[in-house]
């Protein structure tokens, strides 16, 4: 059963927006982790003294707070790069998502049916992908966590190390809807055999 006209206009607007959001998304991450990157070299190279940087400006600006002891620059080194590898993640997972729905609907368009197998394919390496991003930012979290308080054992810090229940049922959600689509697909097949 093809797809009315009208249906299929629309389903190639979604792939223009996705490839649009997929193309800003790229870009204007790219272009942070880009400035962070050179940011976290550029203080490498010149050896910059942020942990002294930081107590002379926590005790200029709010005199009454007083630390024990700043974290060495070891320590904010180490935040640095933890923030940029989880937004590293963050941008891949992003951009896979937006190319993913894009590459979906113009399959879609393609075929003139939802009920297809690479669309059934694409569906679940969507789903697949909630569950590599969630594991990796737990990962991420969890090793930077404890580094830093190895770095800085006063603190505390609240690192986020948990397991994301909504993008585990986000995952969960979406494959089950490539097995209802993969159902369909049988159910089309056995309709076109029968006319």
């Amino acid at each position: 059963m093809k797809m009315q006209e009208k249906k299929l206009k629309r389903f190639r607007v979604y792939e223009v927006i996705a490839n649009v959001l997929f193309i800003l998304i790229l870009v204007t991450g790219g272009l942070a982790l880009l400035a962070a990157i050179g940011g976290e070299i550029a203080i490498s190279v010149t050896n910059l003294d942020i942990a002294g940087l930081a107590e002379r400006m926590v005790t200029t600006y709010v005199p009454a707070i007083t630390i024990p002891e700043m974290p060495t620059n070891a320590f904010f080194h180490t935040l640095i790069i933890g923030a940029i590898a989880a937004g590293a993640v963050g941008l891949a997972f992003i951009c896979y998502l937006f190319k993913a729905v894009s590459n979906l609907f113009a399959n879609i368009v393609k075929t003139e049916t939802p009920f297809h197998e690479k669309s059934i394919r694409i569906l679940k390496s969507i789903g697949i992908s909630f569950f590599i991003y969630t594991a990796l930012m737990f990962l991420i979290g969890g090793t930077f966590s404890g580094v830093l308080s190895s770095l800085y054992p006063l603190g505390t810090f609240n690192i986020d190390t948990s397991l994301k229940l909504s993008t585990i049922i986000y995952g969960l959600l979406i494959l089950a809807l490539a097995e209802i689509f993969e159902f369909g697909a049988s159910l089309q097949q056995d309709n076109e055999s029968i006319v």
